[in-house]
């Protein structure tokens, strides 16, 4: 492929008129113009220059580096005194609550306090199973499955054992 293309001599023109008659047709000729006197009340950089224009960077000023310092530390502690806010009388929220619980459970007798561990401790040994009462259709399900295809409900059923088995293997 290559040697055919090294071989030929085209000048630029033939070539171009080759691979796109449409461009080679295109003149060279610019389609944009400009109104007459268009330059003509423009200044040039030399004159600009002339004027000496004082430029003043904002960022080479410190009072810039210290109000985003400043801006960075509000934030840290504004957010750190929210997240360790006080109540009226000095305590941690979490804290307040806690103690709450352990007044409340000072005032227990012990028979309620052998309760209440009973209640928290729930009678978990680790060995307890879970049953699933499986219930029998209803009158409504069947009266909602009633026109449902039986070869339609066969073809859930085995969708449905099909996604298990891929579900049980994962």
């Amino acid at each position: 492929m290559l040697s055919l293309v090294t071989r030929q001599e085209q000048t630029a023109s033939e070539e171009l008129e080759t691979i796109s008659p449409f461009l080679s047709k295109l003149g060279k000729q610019t389609p944009y113009t400009i109104p007459a006197g268009y330059f003509d009340n423009t200044t040039s950089k030399q004159d600009v220059a002339n004027n000496k224009v004082k430029v003043v960077s904002i960022t080479h000023r410190n009072w810039f580096r210290y109000a985003a310092a400043a801006v960075v530390i509000g934030v840290i502690a504004i957010a750190g005194f929210l997240v360790t806010r006080n109540d009226k009388d000095g305590t941690l929220a979490g804290n307040k609550s806690m103690a709450r619980f352990t007044k409340d459970v000072k005032k227990l007798n012990d028979a309620q306090k052998d309760e209440l561990i009973k209640f928290i401790d729930g009678g978990i040994s680790g060995e307890e199973t879970v049953q699933v009462a499986v219930k029998p259709a209803t009158e409504e399900v069947k009266q909602l499955l009633k026109d449902v295809p039986t070869q339609e409900l066969i073809d859930f059923q085995q969708q449905s054992e099909d996604l298990e088995d891929v579900l049980m293997t994962n």
